[in-house]
């Protein structure tokens, strides 16, 4: 079986986290980066793995499995990060599922 390939939106502090811990498991992997700015996924990419995109619509496109939403709540607003992340793939988010799917509803 191949590893889940995750994709993180954000490259801050809880991104950094969530691809340090990512390093402990087995099955699992970094897989792409999204930044508002390619200079940061690059960046982040050069430490942690992935390839890197500039903005959150490359990465939920690109060949991953999972998203990890690693981004404050106000950038990360139900209709935009989260939201696309969603419908693209399997998702996995640091905030709760289940008050995203509440937000889409609205």
């Amino acid at each position: 079986m191949s590893d889940l390939r995750w994709g993180l939106i954000g490259t801050g502090g809880i991104a950094r986290a969530f691809a340090r811990d990512l390093t402990r498991t087995s099955g699992h992997t970094i897989a792409a980066v999204g930044s508002r700015t390619l200079a940061k996924a690059t960046e982040f990419a050069q430490q942690s793995g992935g390839i890197p995109y500039g903005s959150y619509e490359e990465l939920v496109a690109a060949d991953i499995d999972a998203v990890y939403v690693a981004t404050p709540h106000p950038p990360c607003t139900p209709r935009t990060q989260s939201s696309r992340s969603i419908t693209a793939s399997p998702y996995s988010a640091r905030n709760p599922l289940r008050l995203t799917l509440m937000s889409l509803h609205r």
